[in-house]
């Protein structure tokens, strides 16, 4: 009972993906969609949290559940950050897209905003890489 509960969950975590993936990632949101985006994800990440707590009991024995569900909490704190991380403003992206294309012509918030994404996923997936993630250190 407890698995098929799980797995809806995770269907339920796969459509959030699907549309943050379609209406977040590559089109500009207006600020009632941000927010909508924020509490949802923080909704979402809750939850993840909560059942974690159950899942990566030892007595559970699931351990292909505790796999996905590490996945599924890193996709969703990606998700969170790339949109909603305090530490890449969007001032401090538009310093840096003016310092790398003084030229610019084109609509600088647009440009600033794709490039505060690349930023953040950069930074991530070499975090990630050298080992130092958030998820790698609560798994230790």
């Amino acid at each position: 009972m407890i698995r098929r509960q799980i797995d809806q969950w995770f269907d339920w975590m796969d459509r959030i993906l699907d549309i943050h993936r379609s209406n977040f990632v590559f089109r500009e949101a207006n600020p009632k969609e941000l927010e909508q985006h924020k509490a949802g994800l923080k909704s979402s990440l809750r939850a993840c949290y909560l059942i974690n707590a159950l899942v990566a009991d030892p007595d559970f024995n699931q351990s292909d559940l505790v796999s996905r569900l590490r996945t599924r909490i890193q996709q969703l704190e990606d998700a969170y950050s790339t949109f909603h991380d305090p530490e890449l403003s969007d001032e401090k992206a538009e310093r840096i897209v003016q310092q790398v294309f003084p030229r610019w012509t084109g609509n600088l918030r647009s440009l600033s905003s794709l490039m505060k994404r690349f930023l953040h996923r950069e930074t991530k997936r070499r975090s990630t890489f050298w080992g130092s993630s958030k998820l790698n250190l609560m798994t230790c």
